[in-house]
């Protein structure tokens, strides 16, 4: 699975704020920032999560080409380190069989050396579980042959005590 897009030294990245209270105050804010990728930034980060999640609920054993050794994921507290170990924890020491994610949000954004960081919520139903919610990080980079992997990751199932 490989993203291709062209990166150039500077790109103008615009946002525009409406307006407040009623009062018309739109504003577009240009901001020139070297190295990154523009906007594509978030069509990455989308087309990245729904490959991932795809292939995760389909067949884990397909998502190694996504690590190598520079990988580090933290998975509910326990830090993995290298493609291997990841692996090995993704489809030995995960107990469910079946799972389904659906992320509701998915929020992406430019890493200044060409990077993408991207926070997905959402629910996640593992096997006849109930539905949990989770929180999950990637970092993407690219590899000296300009293939996107993970870089770093955190999942985190959200759970809270009230007393």
């Amino acid at each position: 699975f490989t993203f291709i897009y062209s990166l150039h030294s500077f790109h103008t990245v615009s946002h525009r704020f409406g307006s407040v209270g009623g009062q018309d105050r739109r504003t577009t804010l240009h901001v020139r920032v070297p190295g990154t990728m523009g906007e594509q930034f978030d069509e990455v980060g989308n087309a990245f999560v729904a490959h991932y999640f795809n292939t995760f609920d389909t067949n884990r054993a397909e998502l190694a080409v996504l690590y190598n050794e520079n990988s580090v994921c933290t998975y509910e507290g326990q830090q993995l380190n290298g493609q291997e170990e990841i692996m090995t924890y993704l489809t030995e020491n995960l107990t469910f069989k079946t799972v389904q994610h659906d992320g509701t949000t998915i929020d992406c954004q430019p890493v200044y050396d060409g990077g993408v960081i991207i926070t997905v919520m959402g629910q996640l139903k593992p096997d006849e579980d109930p539905v949990l919610p989770f929180v999950q990080t990637f970092m993407l980079q690219k590899d000296a042959e300009d293939n996107w992997f993970i870089l770093h990751e955190m999942f985190r199932i959200v759970v809270h005590n009230v007393a």
